[in-house]
C-alpha cells in the first residue's frame, strides 16, 4: 500500500495532511490519482517539497490546481553536503522556462559553479556544480582514494564537494541545473541533455510523464533518439518533430515516439531506461515488389546505402529508420553528384520518404549515370565540405540541423 497513490491520496484527506515531501514521479503519480477522483483530496496540502529529480514545468501548477495554498519549493543536493543544500520557492511559471530552476545555496551552505580548474565559472557558463559550507561531510569511510577525488580543498572556494552535476548561474543569481555527466548523451558528435528534450515534450504536448533515451535500431544497430510518453493523447511522430523544431535543434530532434501504459521504474521511483523498449522499424508493403520510377529508384538506392538497409518502402519515414542530419547533408551531396540540383536541405528534410523527395524532382530532369555510393560513412571533414558547399541561401535554419 505504501507504493499506491491511492492509498496516498485517502491517507491525505482523511488526516488533513498539510505537507508533502517527495521525488517529482510520485507527486505526479499523486496528482494523476488526485485529478480522476470524485472530490479533491488535496485541498489541506499546504507545502510541497519537491526533490530528487527533474521537476516537470507544468507540475507545480498542476499542485496548485488541487490545492490553490500550497507553497511549492525545489530542493536539491546531495548526500555528501547532507542531503539538501539548495532550494528554490517555484513561484509563477516563466513561459520562456524549460526547467525549474535550481535554485540558491541554504543558510550555512554554499553553492559554485566552477570551471575544470576549480575555478569560479562567470555568469552564463556551464561548469560542475560544487557544494561548500558547515554540511560537507568529512568524506567516505574506508574509501581514501574516492574521498580525495570527490571533496577537494582550493584557495579560493575552501573546502567544497564535487557532485558531478553541471549548470551555470543566471546573471539573477540562481543556479540553474544542466544534468548528470551520465544524464548527456553524445549522439552523432552531438551532446545531448535528455532532460531539456523531456521538458520540451512536457511543455509541447498534454502528455502524463515523459522520458528521452538513445537505443538502437534493429537491423542497422545505429543509435537514434527516442521519446516514450504516457498520457491520453496519441502522437505521430511527424506533429512531436514540427512542434518540437521552434524548441530544440535539430540533433535533438527524436527518431521515434512511443507511448507507453506506463514507464518502467526503478525502487527509487526514476524511469528504468533499461527497461524501455527498443524501436521497431515500420516498413510499408514489401517493396521488393513495388513498381518504381527511375527517380524514386535513385533515391531508394542512395537512401539504402546510407542507412545500410537491404531495402526501402516507398512510404517508409526515413527518420523511423534512423535518419540524421549528416545523412540528409549526404544525400543531398550525392543526389548533387547526380546532376539533380532542385533539391534544398530543407526540402530533404520536410519530406523523409522515398516517394516524397522524388516527387520533388522535376519529371524533365534527366538522370544521370548512378554515381556509385561510398561504402564508408563520411568524416567529420567530408561533412563539413559538404556543408560548406550549400553556401548560406541552401542552408535550412540552425534549428534544423
Amino acid at each position: 500500500q505504501s507504493a499506491d497513490p491511492q492509498v496516498w491520496a485517502e491517507e491525505i484527506a482523511t488526516n488533513s495532511v498539510t505537507l508533502w515531501n517527495s521525488v517529482p514521479a510520485q507527486l505526479t503519480m499523486l496528482l494523476d490519482e488526485a485529478g480522476a477522483a470524485p472530490s479533491n483530496p488535496l485541498g489541506s496540502i499546504r507545502a510541497a517539497l519537491v526533490s530528487g529529480d527533474w521537476i516537470p514545468v507544468d507540475l507545480p501548477d498542476r499542485i496548485r490546481a488541487l490545492a490553490p495554498s500550497a507553497r511549492v519549493m525545489s530542493l536539491g543536493g546531495a548526500t555528501e553536503g547532507t542531503i539538501w543544500s539548495i532550494w528554490f520557492d517555484i513561484g509563477e511559471i516563466d513561459p520562456d522556462w524549460r526547467t525549474i530552476p535550481y535554485g540558491h545555496a541554504m543558510r550555512n551552505q554554499s553553492m559554485w559553479v566552477v570551471d575544470h580548474r576549480l575555478r569560479l565559472a562567470p555568469v552564463g557558463c556551464v561548469g560542475e556544480i560544487c557544494i561548500g559550507g558547515q554540511g560537507v561531510a568529512s568524506g567516505y569511510l574506508n574509501a581514501p582514494n574516492l574521498t580525495d577525488r570527490a571533496f577537494v580543498t582550493t584557495s579560493e572556494l575552501g573546502r567544497i564537494y564535487r557532485t558531478g552535476d553541471y549548470g551555470l548561474l543566471d546573471p539573477d543569481g540562481e543556479i540553474r541545473f544542466l544534468g548528470r555527466r551520465d544524464s548527456q548523451v553524445k549522439l552523432n558528435g552531438h551532446r545531448i541533455e535528455l532532460s531539456e528534450v523531456e521538458s520540451s515534450i512536457i511543455r509541447s504536448f498534454p502528455v502524463s510523464r515523459a522520458c528521452a533515451a538513445v537505443k538502437e535500431v534493429p537491423h542497422s544497430g545505429k543509435k537514434t533518439l527516442c521519446v516514450y510518453y504516457t498520457g491520453d493523447t496519441v502522437l505521430s511522430l511527424a506533429e512531436v518533430r514540427e512542434q518540437l523544431r521552434s524548441r530544440l535543434p535539430g540533433y535533438m530532434i527524436p527518431s521515434h515516439v512511443i507511448r507507453m501504459d506506463q514507464l518502467p521504474m526503478t525502487a527509487n521511483s526514476k524511469v528504468d531506461t533499461a527497461l524501455l523498449p527498443t524501436p521497431t522499424r515500420t516498413s510499408s508493403a514489401d517493396s521488393t515488389k513495388e513498381v518504381m520510377n527511375p527517380r524514386e529508384a535513385l533515391v531508394k538506392e542512395l537512401w539504402c546505402t546510407i542507412l545500410d538497409e537491404k531495402s526501402l518502402g516507398l512510404d517508409d519515414d526515413l527518420f523511423d529508420l534512423g535518419a540524421d542530419s549528416l545523412n540528409i547533408i549526404q544525400f543531398h551531396s550525392q543526389l548533387r553528384d547526380a546532376g539533380i540540383t532542385s533539391l534544398s536541405v530543407y526540402d530533404i528534410f520536410e519530406n523523409p520518404t522515398v516517394r516524397g523527395l522524388a516527387l520533388l524532382i522535376p519529371q524533365t530532369c534527366r538522370i544521370a549515370k548512378q554515381p556509385t555510393p561510398p561504402t564508408r560513412l563520411w568524416t567529420s571533414q567530408e561533412h563539413a565540405k559538404a556543408w560548406n558547399s550549400l553556401g548560406t541561401i541552401g542552408r535550412p535554419p540552425v534549428s534544423r540541423i
